[in-house]
């Protein structure tokens, strides 16, 4: 929506500074997490100063490498859609092969 301020970037939609700054920038989204348990929250803190990392950099990097992951239900879904394979025929086709190769 053009007019629309980026509170946390200070850029207008649409206008010369916001196109640069996307450029330059990315324009990337914010994650607000709540309810922590304080657990949790001193693990990830101490794994993030143990790594020289702020807390900010470290949940990042969970979260890229979590979603780089396909999940058990995707894999299955990409399984389905390749159809099935006769390994057996396969095997037997390419070792007939290399066998009359000789």
């Amino acid at each position: 929506m053009i007019g629309a301020t980026h509170v946390d970037r200070g850029c207008v939609r649409g206008t010369q500074s916001c196109i640069l700054h996307a450029r330059t920038m990315g324009c990337m989204s914010s994650l607000q997490i709540r309810d922590v348990p304080e657990d949790v929250h001193r693990v990830l803190k101490a794994r993030a100063a143990a790594s020289g990392r702020s807390l900010s950099e470290f949940a990042l990097d969970v979260l890229r490498r979590e979603s780089s992951r396909p999940t058990l239900e995707e894999l299955l879904e990409r399984s389905r859609l390749r159809g099935t394979v006769d390994i057996a025929d396969a095997a037997v086709t390419s070792l007939r092969a290399e066998r009359d190769a000789r």
